[in-house]
This record gives C-alpha cells, sequence and structure tokens, in this order.
C-alpha cells in the first residue's frame, strides 16, 4: 500500500485509513505543486484499499467525481464589451477565435471543434435560428443594427430613435439592465448598499453634502432581518451621494456608465429649483435642489424619499388621498422616518433568494450577494 508523503513536520501516516479530512484539508492548503502531488497520493490509496470509502475521506471521492466533470469546461475571454473574443477548454487550448464589426456581425469565427459558444456579441445569447442577439427583456439583430422592439428607456434620450443600440455607438456603449442597489449577507451582516452621482444645474458639493447628511440622518439606524433557518442578521445602509465625475453643475450630453449593463450606480439629474422630484426606471431623476415653500433643502430634502425608490421601494401615499392607513410618519408615506418596514420590502425578495441559496452546503461561510431590480418598485 502506498504511503502518503511529503506532510507536514511531526505528521507520519503509514494507513491510508488513518488519515482525516482536516488533515487532508490542511495539506492541500500548501503549495499548489504540494497540493497536486499530495491529491494525486491520496487517490492511489483510496483505490487500493475499498475500506477508506466508509473513512471520513469519503468526501475526497465526491471532489474526484467533481474534478473529472470539471475537465470539460469551456472558458470564456471577453473584449472590453464583454463580447466573447476566445473560447478556451480546460486544458488551455483554444476552440474558438471570435471577431466582431461594429454592430456585432460575425467578422471572423474560426473553431478547432464542431462545438461552437452560445455567448457571443455583448455576452448575449444568440438565437441559433433567427441570429438574434437576447439580451433580457427584448431581441437585438446585429445584422440590422437595431432593437427589435422599444426601447424601455427610450424617455431617458428622447432625442434618440427608441430602437437605436447604445446611442449609435457600439463600440463604447452597451446596453443597460436597470439593477441599481446591492444587497450583500455575510457573517449575520446584511449591508444594503447603492451610488448616487448628481449631475444637473442644481448638482453643487453643498447640496451633494446636504443630501449625503440627510440620507444617513434618515437611513443610518440600526435594522435586524431573519432568515428562513432562524438566522438573525443586523442590517445597515451604505448610500454614497456623489457628483457626476467630482464636478459641480455638469451637464454631460451621455452618461455612459447608465449603458453599461454591469453598472449598478444611479445618475440623478439636480434641477435648481424646487420642482418635483421623483425616480424614474428606478435610477433616474430629476430631484430638486430646494426646499419647497421657502423652505432650505435641510428642511425639506427630498433625496432620504427617493432613496427609498432607488432600493425598490413604492410610495406609501397619493396625490389625492395623502398617506396611506399605518404610514404616517414613515419615510415613503410623508416623508417621516425609516422603520423596519422599509427594510422589509427592501429585502423581501433577496431574502427568498437567500434561504434558498443557503441550503447548499459549499455556500457556507460565502458571501452572498442579490442586485436590486427596482424596475418596478411595489414594497
Amino acid at each position: 500500500m502506498p504511503k502518503v508523503r511529503g506532510l507536514p513536520a511531526g505528521w507520519v501516516v503509514e494507513d491510508c485509513t488513518t488519515l482525516t479530512e482536516m488533515t487532508i484539508l490542511k495539506c492541500l492548503s500548501r503549495t499548489k505543486e504540494h497540493s497536486i502531488q499530495l491529491f494525486a497520493e491520496v487517490m492511489e490509496c483510496l483505490e487500493t484499499q475499498a475500506e477508506a470509502q466508509e473513512s471520513p475521506l469519503k468526501f475526497l471521492y465526491e471532489w474526484k467525481d467533481i474534478r473529472e466533470e470539471e475537465k470539460e469546461c469551456y472558458w470564456y475571454h471577453p473584449d472590453h464589451l464583454g463580447s466573447s473574443s476566445w473560447i478556451t477548454f480546460s486544458d488551455g487550448k483554444a476552440v474558438e477565435h471570435l471577431h466582431y464589426m461594429p454592430w456585432g456581425e460575425d467578422f471572423v469565427r474560426q473553431r478547432s471543434t464542431d462545438w461552437h459558444a452560445m455567448y457571443t456579441f455583448s455576452a448575449k445569447e444568440k438565437d441559433a435560428e433567427t441570429g438574434y442577439s437576447y439580451f433580457g427583456s427584448r431581441y437585438y439583430s446585429s445584422d440590422l443594427s437595431i432593437w427589435l422592439s422599444v426601447d424601455p428607456m427610450s424617455d431617458k434620450y428622447p432625442s434618440l430613435s427608441p430602437y437605436a443600440y447604445c446611442n449609435n455607438n457600439p463600440i463604447l456603449i452597451k446596453d443597460p439592465n436597470g439593477e441599481d442597489g446591492v444587497i450583500t449577507i455575510k457573517n449575520n451582516k446584511i449591508t444594503i448598499s447603492a451610488n448616487v452621482y448628481l449631475y444637473g444645474k442644481g448638482a453643487t458639493r453643498a447640496v451633494a453634502n446636504q443630501m449625503q447628511a440627510d440620507v444617513n440622518k434618515k437611513w443610518g439606524g440600526s435594522y435586524s432581518a431573519k432568515s428562513a433557518n432562524g438566522t438573525t442578521f443586523e442590517v445597515s445602509v451604505k448610500v454614497k451621494i456623489k457628483l457626476y465625475q467630482d464636478k459641480e453643475k455638469s451637464s454631460p450630453v451621455l452618461i455612459p456608465q447608465s449603458w453599461n449593463p454591469f453598472n449598478r450606480d444611479n445618475f440623478i439629474e439636480v434641477t435648481d429649483d424646487d420642482s418635483r422630484s421623483y425616480v424614474k426606471k428606478g435610477d433616474e431623476g430629476p430631484w430638486r435642489s430646494h426646499g419647497r415653500n421657502g423652505k432650505s433643502l435641510a428642511q425639506d430634502d427630498p433625496a432620504p424619499h427617493e432613496v427609498g425608490h432607488l432600493l425598490g421601494l413604492g410610495d406609501r401615499y397619493t396625490d389625492e388621498n395623502g398617506v396611506d392607513p399605518g404610514w404616517e410618519g414613515n419615510i415613503m408615506g410623508d416623508s417621516g422616518d425609516v422603520d423596519q418596514r422599509n427594510i422589509d420590502g427592501i429585502l423581501k425578495d433577496a431574502m427568498n433568494k437567500y434561504n434558498e441559496w443557503i441550503k447548499d452546503p459549499a455556500n457556507a461561510n460565502k458571501e452572498f450577494r442579490y442586485e436590486i431590480n427596482t424596475s418596478n418598485p411595489s414594497n
């Protein structure tokens, strides 16, 4: 029977069955070369001793199966837009090479096998029959260089065609998906975070600082949440408000980041008057820079209420009937305070996902990440 060699000083193993799971894990945490050698020797040991299947090393059999499955993996190597450029096999050899015309048509497509990539231009799945790329809510035709349906964000840029792809600049810009905040869960702590960038005639440093202070005051309390398995979490809300490109009163013709599908920031236009503030499409304004009815911004700041919309909360009032019963004094009712109901509303979908995710033992001690989708706030 082979021996397992190369163990740390003071560790002597003559019989495979005396190895414990912790022993192997400690050894495998050493150098890569050592880990590969040790793993191979343990595998050989297990294969020559049937009784080891009932030992604490049984998990290594499962690990071996996983390693065998992972041998047949394809790796996508994207360009600056996320488009697949090279596809390699698990052994590192290239199996497909792609280049695109500016609007996504295939320019070069070379393959060394019969397998071909499903996710190509802008990392979106291309339908083999139609040649259309699926972006989640609609289809894009790279041959026609247009969307096949109206852009749901077309009201953001009324001067552009609602069928135009990425402001007719597909080399630099990618299409957005409208997710605007992030929820992370780890070590009994939940963090709700979002970034807000201000631009427009009313976007001064003083306004940004005042909005940040008021958001911190309203949303900076202590909250909690509980998972389905009974775990209790401390919840904190961290919203950062900054000037777009760190410039006062900037007036960008186009904000490229807002079209980036991997960008989770919010871009809010700030007016220089006391006009009504609101959030549409989950991540855009406008917001006012003054208080109403002669009040200062510090006395009547729209930011804390509007941040609730950015995080997925709906209004708890109507213009016709006023504040909904039971929501008096709440941030989403009459711009009062944040309470546990607001936190529960923001976390509702994320906790449902987390409760399923945490059932997998492989996710223990890992960080859970959930991206808030505020395209239809209703909480």
